[in-house]
């Protein structure tokens, strides 16, 4: 039963990393367009709506660092088993930082109410693309994967993971430069974003 329901969420896995890019769109569009049960409080929604974007895109940008261009691709080729920076924490901190980066947008359209909806969609999405990618890195790395699943949580990190690697000086493999080209089209959706909901918030 369990290897059954493993190859279910692989399967989608592999569909739903094919188009992660897109299954956002209509959330985004839901939290621009609708205006059902707003929560009408600027002051509080608003900081902390940018608060999470900013973390999100934080974390995004930090684990990119590390990552680089194997973010973007699942070729072997030239591929490594990248375990420090904020791998040492979590294995998954792209991944958490979108999910900041949604439930800021998320806060900021008013929606309060949206939010679990957003969570359940995420979790299923982002739980299938992880066991996909989890079994692609066993095939990758039979030998050194084990290990590093069993030290570093899938996705909330320990505390004493924390304090153990934050004495540990680490060396990034990316510029910032290239860490900015290659997020470029995050960071331009994050900025039509953010001037989508001033105008709902403006023309509301």
């Amino acid at each position: 039963m369990k290897k059954n329901r493993n190859s279910f969420f692989i399967t989608w896995g592999k569909r739903l990393f094919r188009v992660r890019s897109y299954t956002p769109i209509p959330l985004f569009l839901i939290m621009f367009f609708c205006d059902w049960w707003e929560w009408e409080y600027d002051s509080v929604i608003w900081p902390i709506g940018l608060s999470l974007v900013v973390m999100g895109e934080n974390l995004r940008l930090w684990a990119l660092r590390y990552i680089g261009k194997f973010s973007r691709t699942t070729k072997k080729k030239g591929r490594l088993l990248i375990t420090d920076g904020p791998y040492a924490f979590t294995r998954n901190p792209l991944y958490c930082g979108n999910l900041l980066i949604l439930l800021g947008f998320t806060v900021a359209s008013e929606l309060i109410w949206f939010i679990p909806i957003v969570m359940i969609l995420f979790c299923f999405q982002y739980h299938c693309i992880v066991q996909w990618e989890e079994q692609i890195l066993r095939e990758y790395f039979p030998q050194d994967v084990e290990c590093y699943f069993q030290s570093v949580p899938r996705w909330l990190p320990k505390w004493q993971i924390i304090w153990h690697h934050l004495q540990i000086p680490s060396t990034t493999r990316y510029s910032w430069t290239n860490i900015l080209h290659r997020e470029k089209s995050t960071l331009q959706f994050i900025f039509v974003m953010c001037i989508s909901l001033i105008l709902k918030e403006l023309l509301g």
